[in-house]
């Protein structure tokens, strides 16, 4: 909270600071067109400070909006690693974690660590660093992680992959097939766009089933937001149905 409260405290000084910034700049306008000016007709001048004050009322009200923007993204973040450290607190010292991001392709991830509280907060602070990007295709997170499973599949511990998303994407035909021989399940938790399956869906829901994992539907609230509470319920579903095979690892 007191870290909330030192951020929230720094976004209003440097708003402030801007705000500050822009008013000097205009003071600066104002008295060099006054001078350009100089006996000049009257008219000309209230035309010059008009289109001034526009300038700077617009520029003010973009300012404001930047502003409000970062401290929604913020807020945004803060909400998710909240979330994101409720569910990696499901997963014992034992169990491991890679954390994948992707919109058209592969962003960025973590290595496969160890959900140890180091571990854990690594993950955490990855997942706090996420950009919300436009975009969506299954190919490449998904084939990422089947590689990256693939090269530390160790003896008696089941491998899992829980693909979190709120797009529709292509997925190639080969990547059940794949996925079924290196014995990988697949858990699919889709956020509830309200928008029908495509046939890339229904690929994708079909392909969770035949690896042994599942797909749910997470619903949202009122502001579009996914429900945390169905979402750690879900992770926890995914966790607990993979330890049931072996020492779980997503």
């Amino acid at each position: 909270e007191n870290g909330a409260d030192i951020n929230a405290e720094k976004n209003n000084t440097t708003q402030a600071q801007r705000e500050l910034a822009a008013a000097k700049k205009t003071i600066k306008e104002l008295q060099d067109a006054a001078k350009a000016f100089d006996g000049a007709d009257a008219g000309d001048l209230k035309k010059q400070l008009s289109d001034l004050q526009t300038k700077y009322d617009a520029d003010m009200a973009a300012m404001r909006r930047d502003n409000a923007i970062e401290l929604a993204l913020a807020g945004c973040r803060a909400k998710n690693s909240k979330a994101a450290r409720a569910l990696l607190d499901q997963m014992d010292e034992n169990s491991r974690a890679q954390v994948v991001s992707f919109a058209a392709t592969v962003l960025g991830n973590t290595d496969l660590l160890p959900m140890d509280e180091t571990g854990k907060d690594t993950v955490t602070d990855f997942i706090r660093s996420i950009d919300v990007i436009g975009g969506t295709e299954f190919g490449q997170p998904l084939t990422f992680a089947l590689n990256s499973l693939r090269e530390n599949k160790e003896e008696q511990r089941a491998q899992a992959v829980i693909l979190l998303s709120d797009g529709e994407g292509p997925l190639p035909d080969s990547l059940k097939e794949e996925y079924i021989k290196e014995g990988l399940l697949l858990y699919t938790l889709r956020i509830d766009t309200g928008a029908k399956p495509t046939a890339d869906t229904e690929k994708l829901i079909d392909m969770a089933k035949a690896t042994g994992g599942f797909d749910t539907l997470i619903p949202v609230d009122k502001s579009g937001q996914a429900d945390t509470q169905e979402l750690i319920s879900a992770f926890g579903e995914a966790f607990t149905a993979t330890r049931e095979i072996g020492m779980g690892e997503q």
